[in-house]
Order: C-alpha cells, then structure tokens, then sequence
C-alpha cells in the first residue's frame, strides 16, 4: 500500500503507513528512503548516525545518508561515505552501484567529472543497459568536436 501511496506522489502517507509498522531493517530503510524523497534531509543524517558498513541494509542507509549529505551541501563529507558503502564488494553488484552512482553524482556536485565518468563505466561494466547511467554519463560527457579544415 505504501508503494503504491508513493506511486501517487503521496509521500506524507506513505510515510505514515510506514511508521506505524513494526519494527524491521526494511522498514528503517522504507522510512529513510521517504525522508530523501521529501527532502528531510536532516532526519536521515540523525536516524543514520554511528551506523557502520557491515551489511546489506547497512550499506544502502550509508549511501542514503551521502545522497543526504550532499544534498544539505556537504558533498566532500557525502564523499566519505560513498567510498565506505562501495569499498566492500562482497555486497552485491547492485548495492555497489548504487553507490558508484550517487558517488558519480557527488563527484559531479565538486565538479571531478573524471572521477564521475570513471564510477559510471564501472556500473556499465556490469550493467551496460543501466539508462540512468548512460544517460548520467552523456550529460557529464563533452561533445567531442571536430575541427574543420
């Protein structure tokens, strides 16, 4: 139901029903990932606090926590963070994305457009059909230009 609340655009609801669930890594990840699309970004940074690297779970709040940080402008601390979420590879090549793209989109924010590019040909290693990549990677691209003679 909460999926489909946020579907909507009714993310205040959806909120709602999340809180009221019992307690669960999933359902902290649910509450952590409405915070960031209602931009509370200052909720996720308090709720992620002294949270370490050591699963799954974990992982994906760390990375939720940089989106966060560089948001509120802190990208070189969001920075930090990203190179912990993605530094154990034992957790999943999606995970490892996931963070190698919101680091390639922090990278962008401090105007590193080398350090993004490379992130982003590492996911389409692994996921050449990833669009959001390939499109991510098109817009921090130069045209290259010929020179007419």
């Amino acid at each position: 139901y909460s999926e489909l609340l946020q579907a909507s655009g009714k993310l205040e609801k959806a909120l709602e029903i999340i809180q009221s669930l019992p307690a669960s890594p999933s359902k902290r990840l649910a509450i952590l990932d409405l915070y960031l699309s209602l931009k509370r970004y200052p909720e996720v940074i308090d709720a992620t606090n002294g949270m370490t690297n050591e699963d799954q779970m974990s992982t994906i709040a760390i990375i939720i926590r940089a989106v966060a940080l560089r948001e509120t402008g802190q990208a070189e601390l969001a920075l930090e963070f990203l190179k912990m979420a993605v530094s154990k590879k034992s957790m999943g090549t999606e995970i490892i994305n996931y963070g190698l793209y919101e680091r390639a989109c922090t990278y962008q924010v401090l105007n590193k457009l080398a350090y993004a590019r490379k992130d982003l040909n590492k996911i389409l290693v692994t996921d050449y059909s990833n669009e959001a990549t390939q499109a991510k990677l098109k817009e921090i691209t130069p045209e290259e230009t010929t020179k007419s003679e």
